[in-house]
């Protein structure tokens, strides 16, 4: 393990973009999130090469102790992603830093319209409170084994109804409990056409019941290997258990060991997963800020 020098009170954090210089020490860093298993390695290339995004380090005493990435969403929405802090320089206000730097940098550059953040660390839901944000929702991921059952309720979403599949997802009450949200894995953005529409190219996304429901899906990696994970879902409330149950019989029937959805932790939308056989996977849920700007 490369140690850290002792705190320095003549050295300062310094925020600044990544290089690729950085490199060496963000995997020195990251080899201490959760149990080595963090997945910036495999983004940092991308993050690093992304035009419009902006990754950020801060640096102290010459080694990068603190990394977080602004993504862009989509026109007018940004998202925070990968704040990591070294676990020897925690509880000397980096996070703070970096969390200020980045929004000043997004104020100056893209003010206009909407940044979000998830987490689940007390500290950071604290930051997001002093500084304009205001909590959406908390997720966790629910899952449960396929249903090895027939099943013949979903049809293909036509590309030419990707308006109309949205329209029907906004009006389901189910939709509102998600808090509009499409889910991309542990990140949420406003349900866009160009989503349902390469969920539509990849077989991802169908009609239930004749157009009753909505389901769209991504792919994750599970406990037991490739999952599917539901990104987008509406239907009458009446009727969200018996689409869940079909949607376990569909994860089957495609080959999947189980089915899996990062569901919000709304009181009306939990009976409903119980119902449908899915059980809460993950101890700690995420809270889902967001911060509009005029």
């Amino acid at each position: 393990m490369v140690t850290l020098m002792k705190p320095n009170e003549l050295a300062r954090v310094v925020c600044r973009p990544a290089l690729l210089k950085d490199t060496d020490d963000m995997l020195e860093l990251t080899k201490h999130i959760w149990e080595g298993n963090d997945y910036l390695p495999q983004v940092w290339a991308d993050w690093l090469a992304d035009e419009r995004g902006h990754l950020v380090v801060a640096e102290y005493a010459g080694r990068v102790v603190g990394i977080c990435m602004l993504e862009y969403d989509g026109p007018g929405e940004w998202y925070l992603a990968g704040l990591r802090v070294h676990p020897e320089m925690e509880g000397r206000g980096i996070a703070s830093q970096l969390h200020m730097y980045i929004l000043d940098y997004w104020q100056r550059l893209h003010g206009q319209g909407v940044i979000r953040l998830a987490t689940y660390r007390p500290k950071v839901k604290h930051l997001c409170e002093r500084t304009g944000f205001r909590q959406l929702a908390e997720f966790t991921i629910f899952v449960a084994p396929g249903l090895p059952e027939p099943v013949d309720s979903f049809t293909p979403l036509p590309g030419d109804q990707v308006e109309r599949a949205l329209a029907l997802v906004h009006l389901s009450p189910v939709s509102a409990w998600m808090a509009h949200m499409y889910g991309r894995g542990w990140a949420w953005s406003t349900p866009r056409p160009e989503y349902v529409q390469a969920a539509v190219d990849e077989s991802r996304a169908w009609l239930w019941r004749d157009g009753l429901g909505v389901l769209v899906t991504g792919i994750e990696e599970g406990d037991h290997g490739p999952a599917p994970v539901i990104a987008l879902v509406g239907c009458p409330t009446e009727d969200l258990t018996a689409l869940l149950l079909d949607y376990r019989r569909l994860a089957a029937k495609q080959g999947y060991q189980e089915a899996g959805w990062v569901a919000s932790l709304h009181p009306e939308l939990q009976p409903h997963l119980a119902q449908a056989g899915f059980h809460r996977d993950w101890d700690v849920a995420l809270s889902l800020y967001e911060r509009v700007s005029a």
